[in-house]
C-alpha cells in the first residue's frame, strides 16, 4: 500500500529584505511516516523550508498543501497535527519544568487525568525527573533541550518539526534523542529534522534533503546521495614542505584519470570516484610506490570516505560546516 502524502510543496519561493533569496521554486512531496533530514550550509535556507511548512511564514509564490489543507488557511488547524521545535527556547526561567508541562498542556487543551498521565509519561521519557520541579533557570542546556522537546510532543503532533534539535546535547543525551525519533516515527508519526550533524542523518533519516542557497539540490536516500556525488578522498602527507611538483602531478593523472590532485604545503589530496575496480589498499600502494620514484618520503596517509559532507561539496563547492561570511570569496568547484 503507497504512502498517503503528508507534504506537497509546490515552487515555493521566499524573499527576505534586500534581496536576500531563502528559497527559490521547491518543489517537495514528503510521505506519511518519514524521518527526514534537511542538510546545508548555514543561511542556505533550512530553517525558512521548516517554517514554511510549518505554516509560521508566508511566501510570495508557491502553494503549500500539509495533511491535504492549505498551510496558509488552515493554520488554527494544523496547530494540532504540527509540533515545531525551534531553536529558541519558549521556556519561562523562573518557572519549574513541572509547571511548564503543565502551561502547555492547558495551551494545547489537555486537562485532567488526560493531562496528567502526558505529563507523567513525558517526564519518564525524557528522564526529567530529577530536575523537573526546579526552576528552569537552574537548568543546563541539555536539560533544558529535553524539557523542550518534551514539550515540543505533549499534545503528540502527526508531524514533528525541530531545527538543530541536539545542538545542546551531550553524547548521550544524543543517543537518546536518535531513539526516541525512531521510537516516535514507529508510532505512525512523521519527523523532520534539520541538522548539521550528518552521519545519525545518515543513519536514522529515510530520506535526506540537500539546500544550498535556496535551491533543493538533492532529495533521496542518503546512502542513494552519497553514491551519486560524493568521492573518496585519500590524503597523504610529506615529511617536508611540498612545493607544486608538476612532474607528479602529471604522473598521478595518468594512473588517476578521473582524480581530482590538490598540493597544499605538506600535503596531497587525492578526491578519487569509485569505480567497480576500486580498491583502497591498491590505489594507496600504487600512490606510495610513486611517491618513492620521486624520493618523496611519507608522513601519514589517511582515507576519508564518502560522507553527505563530500556530497554536498561536490555538489556547491561549499563544506556544510562553513560559517557564512560576507566576504567568503571561495569560488565553486566546477560540477
Amino acid at each position: 500500500m503507497q504512502a498517503a502524502t503528508l507534504i506537497n510543496l509546490q515552487g515555493i519561493c521566499k524573499t527576505y529584505p534586500k534581496g536576500i533569496i531563502a528559497l527559490k521554486s521547491i518543489n517537495l512531496k514528503i510521505t506519511e511516516r518519514e524521518i527526514v533530514g534537511i542538510v546545508g550550509a548555514n543561511g542556505s535556507g533550512k530553517s525558512t523550508l521548516l517554517k514554511v511548512i510549518a505554516g509560521t511564514l508566508e511566501v510570495e509564490q508557491g502553494s503549500s498543501e500539509i495533511f491535504q489543507l492549505n498551510a496558509q488557511k488552515n493554520t488554527e488547524k494544523l496547530k494540532k497535527l504540527i509540533s515545531y521545535v525551534n531553536q529558541d527556547r519558549a521556556l519561562d526561567p523562573e518557572m519549574t519544568g513541572k509547571e511548564m508541562l503543565c502551561y502547555f498542556s492547558a495551551l494545547y487543551g489537555l486537562s485532567g487525568k488526560i493531562a496528567e498521565q502526558r505529563q507523567k509519561k513525558l517526564i519518564d521519557t525524557f528522564e526529567l525527573d530529577e530536575f523537573i520541579t526546579r526552576r528552569v533557570k537552574t537548568y543546563s542546556g541539555g536539560q533544558a533541550q529535553r524539557l523542550h522537546l518534551a514539550i515540543g510532543v505533549i499534545h503528540q503532533p502527526k508531524l514533528l518539526l525541530l531545527d538543530e534539535p541536539t545542538s545542546a546535547l551531550d553524547p548521550a543525551g544524543k543517543s537518546f534523542f536518535w531513539d526516541f525519533i525512531q521510537s516516535y516515527q514507529q508510532q505512525g508519526n512523521s519527523i523532520i529534522i534539520v541538522s548539521h550533524e550528518l552521519e545519525p542523518v545518515r543513519q536514522f533519516c529515510t530520506r535526506v534533503l540537500l539546500i544550498d542557497k535556496g535551491r533543493l539540490i538533492a532529495n533521496d536516500t542518503a546512502d542513494n546521495i552519497i553514491h551519486s556525488y560524493a568521492k573518496a578522498v585519500l590524503y597523504i602527507k610529506t615529511t617536508s614542505k611540498l612545493k607544486q611538483n608538476d612532474n607528479i602531478k602529471h604522473s598521478m593523472q595518468q594512473l588517476f584519470a578521473s582524480a581530482d590532485i590538490q598540493f597544499k604545503g605538506q600535503t596531497v589530496r587525492l578526491e578519487i570516484e569509485q569505480t567497480k575496480d576500486f580498491n583502497q589498499s591498491s590505489v594507496l600502494a600504487t600512490i606510495l610506490k610513486l611517491f618513492q620514484e620521486y624520493q618523496l618520503a611519507v608522513a601519514e596517509c589517511r582515507w576519508e570516505e564518502p560522507s553527505l559532507e563530500n556530497a554536498y561539496f561536490n555538489l556547491t563547492g561549499f563544506n556544510i560546516s562553513a560559517p557564512v561570511a560576507k566576504n567568503n570569496k571561495k569560488k565553486r568547484k566546477a560540477r
